[in-house]
């Protein structure tokens, strides 16, 4: 299978899945492919190639490395968790229907019976002649206009004030305008002309992602260095990113909140 026929197949699997949403918050490299938030696919060219990025469990992801060379460890994520399906010469679609396992027999193979990608058709040679759908054919401009930090802060808190039960006020410094749910932090956007900043939680393995993509993405200037990053102007910094990580963070820290104080999820 070649790799955008290999893409193809995932985006049109994931697509079926119920509440799978896809965007580009990291560029239009990457389409990535959520569910309630959580990145579970992302697919790109960033490698020199289309490939396939899934989460899987740590145990299925070792035995599918090595059962399959075109299966390799996750590009830019935590090898343990993530895997990277590369263009095969064989058995594609079977490949991806079964999370990269080709063919195997009922009870037989690693990890059998789970699926890291649930079943799809392939798109039909037309679609594929076509390119890719209309809802991504976006120019590139409209994802590389940067942010200066006014403008990104302006989009973080627009994006903040919109979500239901925030909060927001200055508790630890008038610096430090902190936005909250249900009494928890969730962006702090830094007024000093000096450093237009904002802080957001992530997982761990988006942060290690977003550092390593982002320049101007670092550690967490205030909190857990694993567990929030801090966002400033530069390239690659956009609306669509900032409103994302905004949305993302608050969505984890209500995943914390008891059910009577937190939103209706």
């Amino acid at each position: 299978m070649e790799g955008q026929e290999l893409q193809d197949a995932a985006r049109e699997a994931a697509e079926e899945l119920p509440g799978s949403t896809m965007g580009h918050p990291f560029g239009p490299e990457y389409e990535v492919f959520k569910v309630r938030g959580k990145v579970f696919m992302l697919l790109t060219e960033v490698p020199g190639e289309p490939v396939v990025v899934l989460k899987t469990e740590p145990e299925e992801s070792q035995a599918l490395r090595q059962a399959h060379r075109d299966i390799k460890p996750g590009y830019h994520m935590n090898k343990k968790h993530w895997i990277m399906l590369e263009p095969a010469e064989a058995d594609g679609e079977d490949r991806i229907r079964n999370g990269g396992r080709g063919h195997p027999g009922p009870g037989s193979g690693p990890g059998a019976g789970h699926r890291v990608v649930p079943s799809g058709c392939c798109r039909t040679p037309a679609r594929r002649a076509a390119g890719r759908p209309q809802h991504l054919r976006k120019t590139a401009a409209g994802f590389r206009m940067s942010l200066d930090g006014r403008k990104l802060q302006g989009t973080a808190r627009r994006k903040a004030d919109a979500l239901p039960l925030v909060s927001n006020g200055r508790p630890f410094t008038e610096a430090l305008d902190v936005y909250k749910v249900s009494g928890k932090v969730f962006l702090i956007v830094t007024d000093d002309p000096a450093e237009l900043i904002i802080t957001v939680k992530a997982e761990p393995d988006r942060g290690r992602f977003l550092r390593r993509e982002y320049g101007p993405i670092t550690p967490g200037r205030y909190l857990h260095k694993d567990h929030w990053v801090s966002i400033g102007a530069g390239a690659g910094i956009t609306d669509e990113l900032v409103a994302d990580l905004v949305e993302s963070s608050y969505q984890l820290v209500c995943e914390t909140l008891p059910k009577k104080t937190g939103p209706t999820r």
